[in-house]
């Protein structure tokens, strides 16, 4: 008998799916699971061909589990991979296909929302998926341009939008869900990343309210930022938060004032403060750092041309 040949997509497809995965629901999410699992791995890894082929992968499956509680498995998991996508092409500056994905999930949560009406039942919050996609869009909308202030959403409502989140899930980990203390750390723990990005974007479009928000975030977060631009030259650096290191940086940024020097000093201080977290895996946000800096290097060049220029 000859040797098999390579595995095409569709039979690789069938394999993962065809085989007990549509009869079993706790093994169609397992599978579904496994399949965003390796989807956040590329990202981590930023290999977006690979990711894209995940993502096919996932969505290979959707003409069989159309209706009933597989559909809202596989739902979940085109959110799930998606925001992963989104998120992956705002950190490296693939801001156009960021918005779109972004467009597509808020699509999907209407459409969700529209069936549980019909049906005559509440939508379902989606609070994490909803604070996700302002997270990428915040970090989409601080480093860009005035012509892309309200695309898809104001900053005024990006604000809006994640007071109201932020209440509902304040609410459930105050006791109304049962929660683990690790549960618990981590939804704050998304809840502060989220909220951060939105400070940067009120930095760039929203300078007057960015005072109140600042003492607001100290306040809910124990951290110590500063509207001031540079302040770090000027006053007592805050040494172990993240958060200060990568707001100084931001500031130069959007004032137009950053240099190499600054870059590469601020960058270095919020990676040794980010190692130097111990509530939550930085590795995920290091790449992140670490992609932001690089496209910022490039712009500074750019700068520095047309000032020689």
């Amino acid at each position: 008998m000859g040797a098999r040949g390579p595995e095409t997509f569709d039979t690789y497809c069938q394999r993962i799916w065809l085989q007990g995965a549509l009869a079993n629901e706790n093994e169609f999410r397992r599978v579904m699971l496994a399949i965003v699992n390796d989807c956040q791995e590329y990202c981590r890894q930023f290999d977006i061909t690979r990711l894209k082929c995940m993502v096919r992968v996932l969505h290979w499956v959707e003409p069989h589990c159309r209706e009933g509680s597989l559909a809202l498995a596989y739902e979940l998991g085109c959110r799930l991979s998606a925001l992963l996508v989104a998120d992956a092409c705002a950190r490296l500056g693939l801001f156009d296909h960021a918005y779109r994905i972004c467009e597509a999930i808020n699509d999907l949560l209407a459409d969700s929302d529209a069936r549980q009406r019909a049906r005559g039942l509440k939508p379902r919050p989606n609070n994490e998926t909803r604070y996700t996609v302002l997270r990428v869009l915040g970090e989409c909308k601080w480093i860009q341009t005035e012509q892309h202030r309200d695309r898809l959403i104001s900053p005024e409502r990006m604000l809006e939008d994640f007071e109201r989140i932020y209440a509902e899930v304040d609410r459930k980990l105050g006791g109304e869900l049962p929660m683990s203390p690790q549960q618990i750390a981590d939804q704050r723990m998304h809840l502060e990343l989220v909220e951060y990005e939105l400070i940067k974007v009120a930095a760039r479009f929203l300078p007057d309210r960015l005072i109140k928000l600042i003492l607001r975030f100290n306040r809910r977060y124990g951290a110590s930022l500063a509207a001031e631009v540079g302040h770090y030259k000027r006053g007592r650096p805050v040494a172990d938060c993240l958060w200060y290191w990568d707001f100084e940086l931001a500031k130069l940024w959007i004032a137009g004032l950053l240099t190499i020097q600054d870059l590469e000093y601020c960058h270095e201080q919020r990676v040794a403060a980010a190692h130097r977290q111990v509530d939550f895996n930085m590795s995920d946000y290091l790449y992140g750092l670490e992609c932001e800096c690089r496209l910022m290097r490039r712009q500074c060049a750019k700068r520095l041309e047309v000032l020689s220029g």
